[in-house]
């Protein structure tokens, strides 16, 4: 019943739709989210969540984090995203608590591929090029059966294969949450 009740205040989803926007552009302009940005926007998110809903608040609040983090830190752990990235997307799990977050993250992979399959069309040379880019990527698990070990040892050949720029993933994670955060304010 607390759930229902932690519909964020326009205040609250004010602040963490201009903290996503922020995130944004600091992680395009520097490829990074710093510790600081997201720390103090989880602190603020949770002082903000205990202090109007009391100790179920601050568990939902809880919970949204670390739902955030299960979904998130295993694509941290295979190098796809940052640990910023991770950080950033449990802080949304803050305000979103563990029923949101889970469309926020739907919506943040789900913008985050579109993003990447634009990208590689800009950059390709041409429209084949970037099809076969995409299909190579695609196959690559299906037909390499590597050792970590050796996986680590080719990694250096698969960047020269793919030789395409990281994407800053600020901008999915933006998107994505200020959806779920809009959702959730019912607009």
């Amino acid at each position: 019943m607390v759930d229902e009740k932690m519909n964020s205040p326009t205040l609250l989803t004010g602040l963490s739709i201009a903290y996503l926007i922020l995130v944004a552009c600091v992680d395009y302009v520097t490829h990074r989210i710093p510790n600081w940005l997201t720390g103090l926007a989880a602190a603020m998110m949770l002082t903000y969540q205990y202090s109007e809903f009391g100790n179920p608040g601050l568990v939902l609040s809880l919970l949204g984090m670390l739902v955030a983090m299960s979904i998130f830190f295993p694509l941290y752990l295979i190098k796809t995203l940052g640990a910023g990235d991770v950080k950033a997307i449990a802080a949304v799990g803050i305000v979103l608590g563990p029923k949101y977050i889970v469309l926020a993250s739907a919506a943040i992979l789900i913008t985050g591929l579109v993003l990447a399959v634009i990208q590689l069309f800009m950059e390709s040379k041409s429209i084949r090029s970037a099809c076969f880019q995409i299909i190579g990527i695609l196959m690559m698990p299906l037909v390499t059966k590597e050792t970590a070990t050796e996986r680590e040892n080719n990694e250096n050949s698969v960047k020269d294969r793919y030789p395409h720029k990281k994407m800053p993933y600020g901008l999915s994670i933006a998107i994505g949450s200020i959806g779920a955060l809009l959702y959730k304010r019912g607009f």
